[in-house]
């Protein structure tokens, strides 16, 4: 069985100390607009979202955008710590929703464990006043965490940038892999999975993600409406028209008839809630919210402002 040995909210932020049962594996909710810090107190933690999977140890952290549904599984007895805080609170370099952050700077990790143990600890003799301060240090440790570890690693990785340049160019190579790209990058497997793990998506999703967008683009573009959609799937790297639907299925995005339908009047149609997708450019920066086709390829841009909603905190375990 797993539970909170402890938990306390401060105003926006939640933090709880759990302890993880034999052989636990339990689902954490993190919130729309919402950044869940677990730090692994003693022994081994595996934190695991849409397929990927990040094992934390004592001293190392995890981060977890949402929305997502993180699965969370420990030894007998070990302990985590947890800081769920609202991501628009932190000032560090932006992350993608749904991201999976291994974070190794102990020099931020621990004393974020210390600071959330010291104040569980005395959480009953905090005086209101001081409420605020502590939410305003708890927010500035998970900013600090994400700034010193994961965003720093992914701007200083060249291998990840010649990486997001290769399959930008070599997209439509239908037997364009994972392997292939580190064996040109000239990196192992597993250092550029890493890479591409603080971006929050695999090689694989990266593939995708680009082999979409320039589908998107043909779709949407009045000079290749002669193509069919069996021709523009083989114009991007996938077999058939199929491959292609599944593909942009995937991704949260509706049909390519769909889109070659709607392309004439402008708006593109989703199955995804408008916070569902995020993508950066090959410099590791935010695209820009524009009327390009590249930009209509978001599914954020689909749903109106009022239709957004934040959700709870992380559900308690």
């Amino acid at each position: 069985m797993t539970g909170s040995l402890e938990a306390c909210d401060l105003g926006a932020v939640t933090v709880a100390v759990h302890r993880h049962g034999r052989r636990s594996v339990r689902s954490i909710a993190v919130g729309r607009g919402r950044v869940v810090f677990f730090v692994s107190h003693d022994g081994v933690v595996d934190v695991s979202l849409e397929g990927r999977r990040i094992t934390a140890v004592g001293g190392q952290g995890v981060v977890v955008t949402g929305p997502s549904l993180a699965r969370i599984s420990a030894a007998d007895g070990a302990q985590s710590t947890v800081i769920d805080a609202p991501s628009v609170a932190l000032s560090a370099t932006p992350i993608p929703h749904r991201a999976l952050l291994l974070i190794e700077s102990s020099t931020v990790v621990r004393p974020a464990n210390d600071f959330v143990r010291a104040l569980l600890a005395g959480r009953h003799a905090v005086p209101q006043r001081a409420r605020a301060h502590l939410e305003s240090a708890l927010v500035a440790l998970v900013d600090a965490a994400i700034t010193s570890s994961a965003a720093e690693k992914v701007q200083a990785s060249s291998s990840l940038d010649r990486a997001l340049s290769l399959i930008e160019k070599r997209y439509s190579d239908p037997a364009l892999s994972a392997q292939a790209i580190a064996d040109d990058v000239n990196v192992s497997l597993r250092q550029l999975e890493r890479d591409f793990a603080a971006l929050g998506r695999t090689i694989r999703q990266e593939i995708r993600r680009m082999r979409v967008l320039k589908a998107v683009a043909l779709l949407r573009d009045p000079a290749a409406a002669r193509l069919s959609v069996s021709s523009i799937a083989e114009q991007v790297g996938l077999s058939n028209g199929s491959s292609l639907a599944r593909a942009m299925a995937a991704e949260g995005l509706a049909s390519p008839r769909q889109h070659r339908a709607t392309g004439s009047r402008g708006r593109l149609e989703t199955n995804t809630p408008r916070d569902s997708i995020s993508h950066r450019n090959r410099h590791n920066r935010p695209l820009r919210r524009l009327s390009s086709p590249e930009s209509l390829y978001m599914a954020e841009a689909a749903t109106p402002p009022e239709s957004r909603a934040d959700t709870s905190a992380v559900s308690r375990i």
